[in-house]
């Protein structure tokens, strides 16, 4: 686990849950979910080596670094919430498919709704690797985002082409 006090990130030594059933792999994956919105790392069980992609670019090389970027990074400070959470899991990883709305700071104002499916591996209760594909689509909301105009959009901008019905 990252704690996160005075501004400096320290290990601790032991996650509640550490093995590989659907119900603790989730868990460990959800306190990464939940740093996302809070912006608060003090709960994220990253393994000190720990490592993050997204989009294939490396992101994050170790633990601490990760939990950094949860507090401090701007992309993460406009996310607002997320939602639409759908979970599935092979031994020990857990696939999280989610939307994630975004926000100016302070305002509230709707900037963007990000479509993301990210791969959790844990290990012995701690987060080891996180992987993450996204498409964001500035102005979409949660009332705009299954409109046929959308999902046609969403299509090309993320995959070049409309998908077939789209």
């Amino acid at each position: 686990m990252v704690l996160a006090g005075t501004g400096v990130l320290q290990a601790q030594e032991s996650p509640g849950c550490t093995d590989t059933s659907r119900t603790c792999v989730i868990a460990a994956a959800t306190t990464y979910l939940n740093a996302l919105v809070s912006h608060n790392a003090a709960q994220v069980l990253l393994a000190a080596g720990a490592t993050r992609t997204e989009n294939g670019v490396d992101t994050g090389d170790s633990g601490a670094q990760i939990a950094n970027d949860l507090q401090t990074n701007p992309q993460f400070l406009l996310i607002s919430g997320i939602r639409d959470v759908r979970w599935f899991v092979d031994g020990d990883n857990a696939m999280a498919l989610y939307l994630i709305d975004t926000a100016v700071p302070l305002t509230g104002v709707h900037v963007a709704t990000v479509h993301i499916a990210e791969r959790f591996q844990v290990d012995n209760g701690l987060i080891t690797q996180i992987e993450a594909f996204y498409c964001t689509h500035p102005g979409l909301t949660e009332e705009t985002e299954r409109m046929p105009s959308a999902v046609t959009l969403f299509s090309e901008q993320c995959f070049g082409a409309v998908l077939p019905g789209g």
